[in-house]
């Protein structure tokens, strides 16, 4: 039995959901949904609440012959009138609402699931589950209506509030990095112009007075900007490429397994993929990426160890390559800076850097000394930058064979080496770990 009013007695049902006037014995009203919750009467309208399978709630409302829908969204478990007001229990989210015109006015708010009844009297009784608990609920001069939590992402900077209702509103937030408010939470704050805090949740808290009422609250927000990522910088060694960029050669060709084992084996980063170039190229390679997915620009500097200034090598940089040519610099040791904005696509724009040291040698190793002593030659090489790579001799200028090194390994800039010989004349090459090298003779007396 869900109401008794003047000599109508009226029950609900629940699969289907029927309203039915007892005393005429017959259904007055099939909403078409699973379960009619409750029935209230106010100056001869009849209000219906109730939910389907789906847990979705209406609320119809009956008058000479004519039905309306007030209300379709979430769940209702209860409906009451009270001091001519009709007032619902939500069943998601324990809310308490009152039927308005054209709209449900959110007149309490509950820690508990549902609000499975309501009972009026002197105070307005709200009963809920999950939790079980009873309220009390009486008219207040003013109240507060505290928003669900909003999550804004790991570093979300907060912005301006704005209230859709009518009447006199006092905006407070508080805002923590748990979803739940705890003691880790900051305590409320008045909004002036803007929160402008960064916090991943954020709750506010609406202050109205009488008569006052909410329709919406929107809050502006926007992620944290994360810096572009450059993972690698790498100078490779003369004539090898890697990549694309507006200015890569045309010509190219795969590098050898020979050569990248080689070239591994002095200390280089050789990557897969990796291609031949004229000898008086230099390769610069990069990996950049932007967590957000926001365009980069890159610009490429340069300079020579221990200089203050840098000098812009190239600007707006395509691809993830840059190719130049060595000879237009002197020997010597440089440091090239690649710098990443997202400014082409972001205000708050964030720019990250990284510097790579590598060495220009176009100057061969040079025969320092050379002895020649009963068939065994012993000489000694250096060079002013790089480490000596080898030391090669042949009688004939077609066969080459390698000296040996004095302590083992050639990987310093002076080394001592080698080799037996009986013939009149020899060859030797001296070359460096950067592909210099220089070929000098010798007359074997």
């Amino acid at each position: 039995i869900s109401l008794y009013r003047k000599e109508k007695l009226y029950a609900t049902t629940q699969g289907p959901g029927l309203l039915w006037d007892l005393a005429e014995k017959r259904v007055i009203f099939d909403p078409g949904i699973a379960e009619v919750k409750g029935v209230v009467e106010k100056s001869g309208t009849l209000y219906v609440a109730g939910v389907t399978e789906n847990l979705e709630g209406y609320l119809f409302m009956l008058c000479e012959g004519r039905i309306d829908t007030v209300y379709h969204g979430e769940p209702i478990y209860s409906i009451t009138e009270w001091k001519g007001k009709i007032f619902i229990g939500g069943g998601k989210g324990g809310k308490v609402g009152m039927v308005k015109k054209d709209f449900i006015e959110h007149v309490a708010d509950f820690n508990e699931g549902q609000v499975t009844s309501l009972y009026p009297g002197e105070f307005l009784l709200a009963g809920t589950g999950n939790d079980g608990k009873l309220y009390r609920l009486k008219p207040a001069k003013e109240g507060h209506y505290d928003a669900p939590v909003f999550d804004g992402k790991p570093g979300a900077y907060w912005g301006r509030v704005e209230i859709e209702g009518k009447g006199s509103f006092s905006v407070f937030y508080r805002t923590g990095e748990r979803e739940k408010p705890d003691t880790t939470w900051t305590e409320w704050k008045k909004i002036k112009e803007e929160i402008g805090v960064t916090s991943r949740f954020l709750q506010i808290r609406v202050g109205v007075g009488k008569d006052a009422w909410i329709r919406k609250i929107k809050v502006s927000a926007r992620e944290k900007n994360s810096p572009p990522v450059i993972k690698s910088l790498l100078v490779l060694p003369p004539g090898v490429g890697f990549g694309e960029g507006k200015n890569s050669p045309w010509e190219r060709r795969p590098l050898s397994e020979e050569n990248k084992k080689r070239l591994r084996k002095m200390g280089f980063e050789i990557k897969e993929g990796s291609y031949t170039l004229p000898p008086s190229l230099r390769c610069i390679t990069w990996e950049v990426t932007d967590p957000d997915g926001d365009p980069v620009k890159l610009d490429l500097y340069i300079k020579k160890e221990k200089e203050k200034n840098w000098e812009i090598l190239e600007s707006s940089l395509q691809g993830n390559s840059y190719f130049f040519d060595d000879r237009l610099f002197p020997d010597g040791y440089y440091e090239i800076k690649l710098v990443a904005t997202d400014a082409p696509g972001r205000a708050d724009a964030e720019t990250s850097e990284k510097e790579a040291k590598f060495l220009i040698d176009r100057t061969p190793p040079y025969l320092k000394s050379l002895k020649i002593k009963n068939g065994r030659i012993e000489g000694e090489v250096e060079d002013a930058l790089s480490p000596v790579e080898g030391v090669f001799y042949t009688p004939d200028g077609i066969n080459w064979y390698a000296a040996a090194p004095e302590d083992g390994v050639f990987d310093e800039k002076r080394e001592k080496f080698y080799f037996d010989f009986n013939g009149k004349r020899v060859l030797i090459k001296l070359s460096d770990w950067l592909g210099n090298f220089v070929v000098v003779r010798r007359e074997i007396e």
